[in-house]
């Protein structure tokens, strides 16, 4: 299947990052670690998500992003350059920091990963830092319904308005910011996190794809 593809690549890339004959028989492996600590995992509507990336709009804005990629020619991954990797890497973003305030954690304990596939499009939020700030339920019961959708709306919500603005939101819609240009409306005052809790180094992060009048895919 496509998804098996997927993965026997990246194994391949990270065997070819690892040794420097990834195809010896003795190096068919790769190093993995356990994480002991909780998390909460949700996924965006497939239907609407899709129908929003389609949209004519969203298409023309999110072709300014690569055209700055052209121009630079990086070598960057192209399955991680859609607006629903980046609207989703955006919105884990704001929701850890809304995390982090409510229920205590130090946003530097608390990390992301994306899972953007043909069927299903989530972010998984969780800790792996028992020794700091604990693992016993407290964002695990974040995840329950009453308490969860409070806490995502109060992150849009914030995300509206940065306090560098209207600097960080016209500068993203026009020239871009960040390393190589790779975000928008995002920056250290409203969107980034700790180098330690990001996927991607906090590239790919656009504030406009949440919120934006127009275009915004909660204003949709």
């Amino acid at each position: 299947t496509n998804e098996d593809q997927v993965g026997q690549n990246q194994v391949l890339k990270g065997k070819k990052l690892l040794f420097k004959d990834p195809d010896l028989s003795n190096n068919n492996w790769l190093p993995a670690y356990k994480v002991y600590g909780e998390g909460i995992f949700f996924t965006l509507n497939l239907e609407k998500l899709l129908a929003w990336e389609q949209r004519t709009d969203v298409s023309k804005y999110f072709n300014r992003l690569l055209s700055r990629l052209e121009k630079k020619e990086l070598n960057i991954d192209e399955s991680i350059i859609d607006p629903r990797n980046v609207l989703l890497h955006t919105l884990s973003h704001i929701i850890i920091d809304e995390l982090a305030l409510t229920c205590g954690y130090n946003s530097a304990s608390l990390r992301e990963r994306l899972y953007s596939i043909d069927k299903q499009f989530g972010i998984l939020i969780y800790t792996s830092s028992g020794d700091i700030d604990g693992t016993f339920g407290g964002l695990v019961r974040m995840g329950k319904k009453e308490n969860f959708f409070p806490v995502v709306y109060k992150a849009i919500d914030k995300a509206r308005w940065c306090s560098s603005d209207p600097v960080c939101s016209e500068i993203g819609k026009s020239s871009g910011q960040g390393v190589n240009n790779l975000n928008g409306a995002a920056c250290h005052s409203c969107s980034y996190l700790p180098e330690t809790s990001c996927e991607l180094g906090n590239l790919f992060l656009d504030r406009t794809l949440l919120i934006d009048p127009k275009i915004g895919f909660f204003n949709i």
